[in-house]
């Protein structure tokens, strides 16, 4: 068996894990000293306290080892501007800039086993796909070396091969739908060696030439192995936590690896009849399990319906009024979003990674009838009911940027209806108007249906990383801001976006939680963090029979 061995334990999340050369140091990212910025530290594989490493007001993240083990090249983001690339000799040199991203908030360096040059993922616009780029140190210059599609979220986590002569990265063309490539820097080909269609959380090559990646594969996020020339990648590790990004040693036979812990559960937050904020500490607690569980959304009756990773992947559970979660589906797949009940309560639309694509879903009430309605190759998300229930508005980004389609439900037949811009949406309650936020872009808009009023901006300061963190109900608008002191806040404003008002503090929420405020509007569902911790383990490749 593997020799798995705890390198940290320390309060919060220790990250992006960077293994020395030799094995025998550990360089991560961490928020030891400040809860609001992650900063560089160094431990020790034998033992001891970190030592911190850097102390830049911005985000810190993402150290790389350079091959003699002299410096470590790593990202620094600060103040909603694109990242910049920094290299610092350890322990006590001062970072100096060497490189700086187009667009990009954050990336991840990977040295050349020449120590000439950096390999890092970028972006040249906010709503481009990321791609591979040289960074050649003596001059600054920097070559582009893959081209991502233009439909996909693009090319990232780069690893050198010990040679020199490979790139492997992750492909994601889809949310959550993720691959590793393979470029082979000499003739510039590029090669898919995984089939996973599901998330990849860390690739890393070994030093005898294989890939190592993590993956769900089999339900749990496990490691796995690619031997040069297999096709069939080999279990060497199993998931007994989430584990995710991690990091090989050059010259040993070691691999540093995040092992996350995360709960979620849902809570229900009473309102304050004169509208004074409420803390989300006094929420009525919902679910208990020992996962996560979100994206709620409620059935005319009163059922709850919302996602949950209890079972080991995120399935769709049904809590009705009286009684205990039950399972609704057996997708076995690694991502659902937007899981939203018909006007009637008999059946529930869904978006899902499945088979390598997003598409979207439809399925009964009781967990028959599952029906696949988009199989295009780009995503489709979003899926809100025309308020007769027969048919479906969703987004899709498969004329090139993010459209809003319509679905008949009886032809199968989906035409667009909008140009370029809505990637998540909500119906208004009287069915005439769309609400809608973007990629890349912050606000919340809304335009009618029947082209009466074109696109308006109603909510200006949502930040479009909170897509799935809004809703209509009640006659309102409900939407979440982050990065308020303290947290969050819940607010509450009318359709026309007027009389924005804090109805709620959330000091423990989920970044993908999702909505589900009650008919009246006196209380409102959401997921809270119970426990969420990163540690990172150190796995001994070599067997210990």
């Amino acid at each position: 068996m593997r020799r798995v061995t705890p390198a940290t334990a320390l309060p919060g999340r220790e990250t992006w894990p960077a293994l020395s050369p030799d094995g025998g140091q550990l360089a991560f990212a961490a928020r030891l000293a400040d809860p609001g910025n992650a900063d560089l530290y160094l431990q020790s594989v034998a033992g001891g306290s970190p030592v911190r490493l850097t102390d830049d007001p911005g985000i810190d993240s993402a150290p790389a080892w350079s091959p003699d083990g002299s410096r470590i090249a790593f990202s620094r983001s600060a103040d909603g501007q694109p990242c910049r690339i920094l290299v610092m000799t350890v322990p006590a040199g001062q970072p100096q800039q060497v490189g700086q991203c187009r667009d990009a908030p954050w990336t991840q360096p990977a040295w050349t086993p020449d120590g000439k040059s950096i390999i890092f993922p970028d972006r040249p616009g906010i709503v481009a796909p990321f791609q591979l780029y040289r960074l050649a140190l003596d001059d600054g210059r920097v070559t582009p070396l893959t081209r991502a599609l233009a439909r996909t979220w693009g090319h990232d986590r780069p690893t050198v091969s010990p040679d020199g002569r490979r790139v492997a990265f992750v492909d994601t063309p889809a949310w959550s739908v993720q691959d590793v490539q393979v470029l082979d820097l000499l003739d510039g080909t590029v090669r898919r060696v995984t089939n996973e269609g599901g998330e990849i959380g860390g690739l890393a090559w070994l030093r005898d030439g294989s890939l190592v990646f993590s993956s769900a594969r089999q339900g749990d996020r496990g490691l796995w192995t690619l031997a040069p020339g297999a096709e069939v990648p080999r279990r060497l590790l199993a998931g007994v936590q989430d584990l995710r990004r991690l990091s090989s040693a050059r010259h040993a036979d070691r691999l540093a690896v995040e092992s996350w812990t995360f709960h979620a559960n849902l809570s229900e937050i009473t309102l304050d009849p004169g509208g004074s904020p409420v803390a989300d500490t006094s929420g009525k607690r919902l679910t208990f399990a020992t996962a996560a569980d979100h994206d709620p959304d409620l059935a005319p009756d009163g059922s709850l319906a919302f996602i949950s990773t209890r079972s080991g992947t995120p399935e769709i559970w049904v809590k009705p009024t009286a009684g205990e979660p039950r399972k609704l589906t057996e997708l076995g797949g690694t991502s659902i979003s937007s899981v939203r009940w018909s006007p009637d309560g008999t059946r529930l639309a869904f978006a899902a990674a499945r088979a390598g694509n997003y598409d979207v879903f439809t399925v009964g009430a009781d967990g028959s009838g599952l029906k696949r309605w988009t199989e295009e190759m780009e995503e489709d998300l979003s899926p809100v009911w025309a308020a007769d229930g027969q048919s479906l508005y969703f987004t899709s980004r498969r004329t090139g940027f993010w459209r809003l389609w319509s679905l008949d439900l009886s032809s199968g037949e989906a035409l667009p209806l909008t140009g370029d811009g809505p990637m998540t949406v909500r119906a208004s309650p009287d069915g005439q108007a769309i609400y809608y936020a973007k990629e890349g872009e912050s606000g919340i808009w809304r335009r009618s249906l029947d082209g009466s009023e074109d696109e308006v901006l109603v909510i200006p300061d949502f930040a479009y990383q909170d897509w799935p963190n809004w809703t209509i109900a009640d006659g309102m608008l409900w939407y979440v801001l982050r990065g308020r002191p303290g947290g969050a806040v819940l607010v509450r404003a009318g359709l026309d976006g007027q009389g924005a008002q804090a109805v709620a503090t959330l000091s423990r929420f989920y970044a993908m939680s999702g909505l589900a405020v009650r008919p009246d509007g006196r209380s409102v569902i959401l997921s809270s963090m119970v426990i969420d911790e990163a540690d990172i383990h150190l796995v001994d490749l070599a067997r210990h029979d």
